[in-house]
């Protein structure tokens, strides 16, 4: 599928993010430790295939990992809108260098 988006991008830079923790519903400032874990092992594998293809990842896991105090009230998936744009200032921060690089070319 990569090979696939890749050959097809007409010259766009593709990036990959991890994806996110998803906390424990009743406890926002804990992660879930079933679900982590499958998304632990699927982030693992994803990095692997984009490390293959030379893809830049950002680190998005890790990212929201450490910052937990930005969860969004019970719903154990999605941020606060804080927490929202926090990862939207991150993700644009990571992407910047790559839109720079291109205007450049």
């Amino acid at each position: 599928m990569v090979q696939t988006i890749a050959d097809n991008a007409r010259g766009a830079q593709l990036i990959w993010c991890s994806t996110t923790p998803v906390r424990v519903r009743e406890h926002q400032d804990q992660l879930d430790p079933d679900i982590n874990g499958t998304i632990i092992q699927h982030n693992a594998m994803a990095a692997t295939v984009m490390e293959e293809f030379k893809i830049p990842t950002d680190d998005l896991y890790s990212l929201m990992t450490n910052h937990l105090d930005l969860a969004g009230g019970r719903d154990p998936v999605h941020w606060s809108p804080e927490g929202a744009r926090f990862e939207g200032i991150a993700v644009a921060n990571f992407i910047k260098p790559y839109l720079e690089t291109k205007t450049k070319q």
